[in-house]
């Protein structure tokens, strides 16, 4: 299960390069290049994040303090950006993506793994090359979780699973800070540390309670891809379909 996850997070790379390189080729053969696109205009681009590396500062009535078991995710953690660069080194960006978090606790010979899909909203400033994507980046982001899940198990036996939409296990919001930085031809690597509990202790079941106590904040390595998309590409991709309309 783990070589075919990487096996999947590298066929994703790899084929966000080749995007990538071909859409930088393409600008280049017009006089719409980069160059010109980029500064004091709007742009779309991808959050392609890829692959996710997290692990999490976790403290529950049975640890007081300790670091969450590493935990890998490739599905799904994607979504579109809005630029603006104010000059050739330094600009802003927001967008919108969806992204798999969580962390995984153990006691013993017991396993409980925690995820939630969030809805995500960046904001951020960018500084450095941007016009040949090597520049850094640092801001914040405003997650929502919209569906919570939980797996637990004991070695040599059964798993328990369930999941639920809008749940109160966790918190409605889940802000956080971020920084990263981009390397030719758009390669993204980014820190990004959760500022609130992941869990809410104060969560009830049945009369139970079964996060008290607990205290959780993610920590995130993610590997992704920077794509741009000008106006021109825009275009393009409307008379493609309007070529396949009119057949």
């Amino acid at each position: 299960m783990k070589f075919t996850r990487l096996i999947c997070f590298l066929l994703v790379i790899c084929c966000s390069i080749q995007a990538n390189t071909y859409a930088g080729e393409h600008d280049m053969d017009s006089t719409y290049n980069t160059r010109h696109r980029q500064q004091g205009t709007w742009y779309w681009g991808n959050s392609l994040e890829g692959a996710i590396f997290s692990t999490a500062t976790v403290q529950n009535p049975i640890n007081s303090s300790k670091m969450g078991t590493l935990r890998f995710s490739y599905f799904i953690n994607a979504g579109a950006t809005y630029n603006y660069d104010i000059t050739s080194d330094i600009g802003f960006f927001t967008g919108v993506s969806i992204k798999n978090v969580g962390f995984i606790e153990k006691m013993g010979d017991s396993t409980v793994k925690h995820r939630t899909y969030n809805l995500c909203i960046p904001i951020a400033l960018k500084f450095g090359n941007l016009r040949g994507r090597r520049y850094f980046f640092a801001g914040m982001d405003i997650e929502m979780p919209f569906n919570y899940k939980e797996k637990g198990f004991i070695k040599r036996s059964e798993k328990q699973k369930f999941n639920s939409w809008f749940s109160a296990r966790t918190p409605a919001f889940m802000p956080t800070i971020f920084a990263g930085f981009s390397v030719k031809p758009g390669i993204t690597f980014k820190l990004e540390y959760y500022l609130n509990n992941f869990m809410n202790p104060q969560f009830t079941d049945k009369g139970i309670q079964p996060y008290a106590g607990y205290d959780v904040h993610l920590i995130l390595l993610s590997i992704g891809t920077d794509i741009h998309f000008g106006k021109r590409h825009l275009h393009r991709l409307k008379d493609k379909l309007q070529s396949h309309h009119n057949d």
